[in-house]
């Protein structure tokens, strides 16, 4: 296999994959439909943006290397892929705030089934000792 077929081939499953979870993200979640899920779960509005940012970053890979990857003109290439970075640098904080609210919905699920289960364990409040005869 040839540098340009390795090239191509890198750059078209970077770009399928940036683009498929771009859509997958940018698509209103299944729960939508289901209100009682939202409230549970929330709106997560930085996950469009990071569906997004996916697609712009898939389409500006691409790009970088067909176009830009010759650093002819050293200052383009260096702000086109300091915006890369930016870009990269962006979408792991996105990915951070929604591990964050992700856990924390999780720690709140885990705490009602918690308390549901205590619920229904709970003791009666008759004594044992005062109902025998």
């Amino acid at each position: 296999m040839a540098f340009s077929d390795l090239k191509f081939l890198f750059t078209a499953i970077i770009f399928l994959a940036g683009i498929t979870l771009g859509w997958l993200y940018l698509r209103k979640p299944p729960t939508a439909k289901n209100p009682k899920a939202m409230a549970l779960i929330g709106d997560r509005p930085w996950r469009r943006v990071g569906g997004a940012i996916c697609i712009l970053l898939s389409v500006m890979f691409v790009l970088g290397v067909y176009v830009v990857d010759v650093p002819d003109h050293p200052r383009v290439y260096a702000a086109f892929w300091t915006v890369m970075l930016v870009l990269v640098m962006w979408l792991m904080v996105l990915a951070a705030r929604d591990l964050l609210h992700t856990r924390k919905i999780v720690a709140h699920w885990h705490e009602t089934r918690r308390n549901d289960l205590e619920s229904l364990t709970a003791p009666d409040s008759i004594d044992r000792e005062d109902s025998e005869p």
